[in-house]
């Protein structure tokens, strides 16, 4: 078994299980997503932290889920978001 250092943190891992989530409450068949960090969905979009944040105040980026203090992203959203920007870029 491997020695933590001490002092080190305790990493903070998400539940590998998949959540259901639905757009609507209407009776359509959920999409499922991850949820996803912060780091994840900028390695994904390729945009800075501060970016991202103020996309999401006016409106242009997928809101995180809050979960107490964690906030994460349903992964489908940002996927979604990037298939749009792509969209865009080839449509014009």
């Amino acid at each position: 078994m491997k020695q933590r250092s001490p002092g080190a943190a305790t990493p903070r891992a998400l539940p590998s299980d998949i959540i259901e989530h639905s757009n609507t409450g209407v009776a359509q068949r959920p999409e499922t997503s991850r949820l996803i960090r912060l780091p994840e969905v900028i390695a994904l979009c390729g945009l800075a932290r501060s970016t991202i944040y103020r996309d999401i105040r006016n409106g242009v980026f997928p809101a995180p889920v809050k979960l107490g203090r964690l906030s994460v992203w349903l992964e489908h959203e940002v996927h979604q978001w990037i298939e749009d920007r792509i969209e865009e870029s080839r449509a014009a």
